[in-house]
């Protein structure tokens, strides 16, 4: 996991190739302006999900995973929690390859708070549980970057 304030996103230049090809469309782009929905950039390697989802209480969101694509995520708008867990002794509760997104049940080991001007890079077969509500019910527009490893 990364994270860090967007301002400083152009650090982590050189990481990863697909990882660079996100960052550069971060910062020659107006993300406010992107439209709902899928915007490729490389294809199937690099694409960017708009979405605008509410924020909920911590009970109703579970962990996720995914294998093949790393998330870089960054609120527009609204506040979220995003929880890190413990992928040394997940359980695999469900795993869909063709969406490439598995729920798991594993310990709580960090917790992030989100909004504009923050990112977070979950890496592949890092647990994560996002749009938890904070303080209540939120309604977040998000980019989430979606990164073929």
């Amino acid at each position: 996991m990364i994270y860090d304030k967007l301002e400083n996103i152009g650090l982590y230049q050189g990481c990863h190739p697909n990882l660079d090809l996100a960052i550069r469309f971060i910062l020659e782009h107006d993300l406010a302006s992107l439209p709902p929905g899928k915007t490729e950039i490389a294809g199937d390697q690099v694409y960017v999900n708009v979405q605008d989802t509410t924020a909920r209480p911590f009970e109703t969101r579970k962990y996720e995973v995914h294998q093949e694509y790393m998330d870089l995520q960054i609120d527009l708008t609204g506040m979220e929690m995003i929880q890190i867990g413990d992928s040394s002794a997940m359980e695999t509760v469900s795993f869909d390859p063709v969406k490439d997104a598995g729920t798991v049940k594993c310990h709580h080991l960090t917790s992030c708070i989100m909004g504009p001007g923050r990112f977070i890079l979950c890496m592949i077969m890092e647990p994560h549980k996002a749009c938890i509500a904070i303080n209540e019910d939120t309604v977040i527009r998000k980019c989430v970057f979606k990164i073929h490893r």
